[in-house]
């Protein structure tokens, strides 16, 4: 049995729900655990039965609704991953992953686990990865969180990416062939990407203000070892299509931070 998705189409207020108007376009996802569909689920106002639970594709409420329930996808589980820190928008991960090519047969290191998003996204995509966080809670967190996404090519260790002996100390002889940066003082992480990056490899490093973007520019501009090729911004928004509707969907979806690429030229 894995985790499950209950949608409900055209979603309504309980006025409009008894009478049988419908909302269109209002849909609503409802992510279940595995330990939640032995029981009936009281929704606002209806009830579905554990038995409609265990489906798959329509099902009924106890008023006789419409909804459906299927398996949750891997992107439906990593929106429900335990909060330590702020997870990475899979926007920006999705734009590392385009850059840099990884592939299934790719080493990446990542420093500043935090929660561990970045780098379980990337463990579906690369060959391994190796993740260094410093605080306690933050690696709790992420060793949950890979037991919850069911991922096992990727190992978290309580390191400072800054002390190049300590990476050393884990990682050996290993080399990456992608390097993802999420730290506060990320201009201080340079002689560690140098020592571990192969030569032609991507460093990526994740910022929120534009300040630090222009900082970790200079330091790496006045190396020899490194070539910024790009200095990304993600920016997108939703727009509501439905029935008679041609607009955008709220605000756009602005600033998380932003993208620092560099290549390894030395």
């Amino acid at each position: 049995m894995s985790n499950k998705i209950l949608h409900q189409r055209n979603v309504q207020s309980a006025k409009s729900y008894a009478s049988g108007r419908k909302s269109y376009g209002k849909h609503d996802n409802m992510f279940l655990k595995e330990v939640r569909l032995s029981q009936d689920l009281h929704l606002s106002h209806d009830i579905i039965p554990k038995e409609e639970l265990n489906k798959q594709g329509k099902i009924k409420t106890k008023k006789d609704k419409n909804a459906y329930i299927f398996d949750a996808s891997f992107t439906d589980n990593f929106d429900n991953l335990t909060r330590a820190a702020q997870i990475i928008n899979l926007k920006d991960a999705a734009v590392i992953l385009a850059e840099t090519g990884i592939t299934n047969e790719s080493v990446v290191f990542d420093s500043g686990s935090g929660s561990g998003g970045l780098a379980l996204f990337l463990a579906k995509h690369c060959k391994q990865v190796y993740s260094f966080e410093i605080k306690d809670e933050h690696l709790e967190a992420c060793e949950k969180n890979k037991k919850f996404l069911n991922i096992d090519n990727v190992n978290f260790y309580k390191a400072d990416i800054t002390n190049t002996k300590e990476i050393k100390d884990i990682v050996k002889d290993v080399r990456c062939d992608v390097f993802t940066i999420d730290v506060l003082k990320s201009t201080e992480t340079i002689n560690t990407v140098r020592e571990f990056l192969k030569l032609g490899g991507y460093a990526v490093f994740y910022v929120t203000q534009i300040n630090q973007a222009k900082e970790v520019v200079n330091v790496l501009d006045e190396s020899d070892d490194f070539s910024v090729f790009t200095c990304k911004e993600i920016l997108h928004r939703e727009w509501d299509l439905h029935n008679r509707k041609c607009k955008p969907k709220g605000l756009t979806h602005n600033h998380t931070g932003f993208l620092v690429f560099a290549r390894k030229v030395n």
